[in-house]
């Protein structure tokens, strides 16, 4: 019998924790997959879902290096070169967007990440270092409206160059677990009782 209730109490556990699902990334192709890429090889190409207001810089594909997936962006070595997506937030909330960036030589290569939109324009001036580092602006209040996020290069002349990868955006405020788990919930426990008044 004993068996019984707590089979029940942790399916009941189960449904209620697997209903919590971490938040999506509303930032499309943010390791630069799209468009795919022979290995070992680079264009000079705007990624899948992104754009740009100057030239287009290069997508690199070198597996091991990337640091999410095999692909990577160069944001290019002039103010000229940047990179932008327009992303729609369904849900208010309280977000962090984030990526890694590094760059390829010991000449700083500063590059801005701005996010404008209904709710919030924010900016910030970012330094990278000879390695992928995670870099983010956090709490971010949005409300459900159309956002753009843009990187824009700093470093004017050169080779040096700043890479991008895995860019996210991604929610940080509570889930809210759905009435239908609670709702189930309560009908295991009434289960339990109801076979505990049978004895």
């Amino acid at each position: 019998m004993r068996k019984f209730h707590l089979v029940l109490l942790v399916a009941a556990c189960f449904i209620c924790l697997s209903a919590v699902t971490a938040s999506a990334n509303l930032v499309l192709n943010g390791s630069f997959e799209l468009p795919v890429l022979t290995q070992n090889t680079q264009i000079n190409a705007v990624p899948d879902s992104w754009n740009t207001t100057g030239p287009a810089s290069w997508i690199f594909s070198y597996p091991g290096l990337a640091q999410s997936g095999t692909q990577y962006y160069d944001l290019g070595n002039s103010s000229a070169y940047n990179l932008s997506q327009s992303i729609m937030v369904t849900t208010a909330g309280t977000y962090t967007l984030g990526w890694f960036s590094k760059q390829i030589s010991s000449t700083t290569a500063p590059f801005t990440v701005s996010f404008e939109g209904d709710s919030v324009n924010a900016s910030q001036t970012f330094t990278p270092i000879n390695s992928w580092r995670a870099d983010s602006l956090g709490d971010l209040s949005l409300v459900a409206g159309t956002y753009t996020l843009t990187f824009t290069s700093g470093y004017a002349g050169g080779y040096d160059t700043v890479f991008i990868d895995n860019v996210t955006l991604t929610s940080t405020s509570p889930v809210p677990i759905p009435a239908a788990v609670w709702l189930l919930g309560s009908g295991l426990l009434g289960l339990i009782g109801a076979r505990r008044f049978r004895k």
